[in-house]
């Protein structure tokens, strides 16, 4: 309720732009952090993917990523050029950013964290709150 029916409105239109958008292609589908298994220092690191496999947009992928480190800079703050530098990296791993819609990628990303927390978690809504003040700055954007 607190983002209001404006904002849901675009939402939903974003969540219809991205199922409809024609040039697609075979995507992990939810390639999280979680799921990142970082190397050594000297062997590769490894994304544990598969079960998610889907056709999507290009961009699916990259926001769904972009969404998850958008929210730990938002969760955790701390050293800002660090994150940014972190966006960079996955933008030049990516071999392309995602333009001016990120705030978009990201919203539909965290929004689907948030139903998470509401369907598996339900006596945590102590962030329900927190969630929509930053969810109205991305959709607002």
């Amino acid at each position: 309720g607190r983002l209001g029916p404006e904002r849901w409105g675009r939402v939903t239109d974003w969540c219809h732009q991205v199922r409809e958008d024609p040039d697609v292609t075979l995507v992990h589908g939810a390639p999280g952090l979680g799921s990142l298994i970082a190397g050594d220092g000297t062997g590769s690191a490894a994304l544990l993917t598969g079960e998610d496999l889907a056709v999507a947009p290009w961009y699916f992928d990259l926001g769904w990523v972009l969404g998850e480190l958008v929210e730990l800079r938002w969760q955790l703050g701390g050293d800002q050029q660090g994150w940014q530098l972190l966006l960079e990296a996955l933008f030049e791993g990516y071999g392309r950013d995602a333009g001016e819609q990120w705030n978009r990628l990201a919203a539909l990303r965290i929004l689907l964290h948030v139903h998470d927390i509401a369907a598996y978690v339900g006596w945590h809504t102590a962030g329900f709150d927190h969630y929509a003040t930053f969810l109205t700055f991305l959709v607002d954007l």
